[in-house]
């Protein structure tokens, strides 16, 4: 079972604009999301030629969790369970990108395909499914300036687009009807992004392919207010400029130092710890000793629900949907405060 929707992300920009927008915002998200030992390899960024001439810029990343996760996620990980492959083809206006997991193989798989039309997001089926299929995509429309769907954590004034005013564009900040307010000088478009979810995993699918699509959710809002909110930072580049930037990003991102979690130091740096010391400490409602961990042989599923848990900074839903392991492994230091009802953010 696959689970697939279509987001759609109009903002006040050309097409032309947002390719060199789109590069030069993902280079600046890699390297503020690189800090504190995450593992970015970039294996390929060169031109391609599909059959039928199809042409553009392809990219291989491999991210290794294991240096974002905490040791004791480290520790019960299958082989390949926190390394993931994303694999991409970036064809404007036209991009589609796979990320696959080596531990899951066929079982897991997110492709997002992306369409970029000069229009304000009304054209159905754009990615040209046939009827069968397209009659089960559920189309989720997304405004940069609601901050409706911003999470407190994720929120930033200066990333707000009902607050930025661009001095070079003249654009913004976008009212709650910004849509119908757009003089008829300033450009629009949309992003048309149909994502495919497959996690195939007896008694859990559902629930990890919603959870992986409100994170996608989440990304495709943050990114593209950033988008718009760095405008005067990226407006006027070129491909060429882009290209540079990007080999700049590259070598900053190869010596990045792989800095350990700071949970690892915690429960790892203490001299005379032992494995049976540090899962002593892993539980949040009592003391679990390592040997009755191995006998309940924690499963990959789990693991990968830690490690999405970790990277969304979301331990409620780990909890959610894994209470008992939460009970035996999550420390009190990654818990948090507790959850607050969000507020809108205007």
């Amino acid at each position: 079972m696959v689970l697939v929707k279509e987001y759609r992300v109009v903002l006040p920009v050309s097409v032309e604009e947002y390719q060199v927008g789109q590069l030069y915002s993902v280079a600046e998200a890699s390297k503020n999301e690189t800090g504190g030992g995450e593992g970015i390899e970039v294996l390929k960024n060169e031109p391609y030629e599909a059959e039928g001439g199809e042409k553009g810029q392809f990219t291989h990343k491999i991210y290794h969790l294991k240096s974002k996760v905490p040791g004791f996620v480290k520790y019960i990980a299958p082989e390949g369970a926190l390394t993931f492959h994303e694999k991409a083809w970036n064809s404007y206006p036209y991009c589609r990108t796979i990320v696959t997991n080596e531990y899951m193989k066929d079982d897991f798989m997110i492709k997002i395909e992306t369409w970029h039309k000069p229009d304000m997001g009304t054209v159905e089926n754009v990615h040209d499914l046939n009827d069968i299929d397209w009659k089960d995509v559920e189309v989720v429309p997304l405004d940069i300036a609601d901050g409706e769907d911003v999470a407190a954590a994720d929120y930033k004034p200066d990333e707000d687009p009902s607050l930025f005013h661009s001095e070079k564009t003249g654009r913004g900040p976008l009212s709650p009807d910004w849509k119908n307010e757009l003089k008829a000088d300033c450009p629009n478009m949309c992003a048309y992004k149909l994502v495919t979810v497959k996690f195939k995993w007896w008694g859990l699918s559902t629930k990890v392919e919603h959870f992986i699509h409100k994170q996608e959710k989440r990304i495709f809002t943050n990114f593209h207010r950033q988008l718009f909110c760095w405008i005067d930072k990226w407006i006027g580049l070129n491909m060429e400029d882009i290209r540079r930037m990007e080999e700049e990003t590259q070598r900053e991102l190869d010596e990045v130092t792989h800095e350990p979690h700071p949970l690892d130091t915690q429960y790892t740096s203490a001299p005379g710890w032992s494995m049976g010391d540090l899962c002593d400490r892993m539980s949040h409602g009592g003391r679990v000793r390592w040997e009755r961990m191995a006998e309940e042989r924690i499963s990959v599923m789990e693991v990968l629900m830690m490690a999405l848990a970790v990277m969304g900074r979301d331990v409620f839903v780990f909890k959610m949907f894994t209470p008992e392991l939460y009970t035996r492994c999550v420390p009190r230091e990654m818990c948090g405060a507790p959850r607050q009802q969000k507020s809108r953010l205007l």
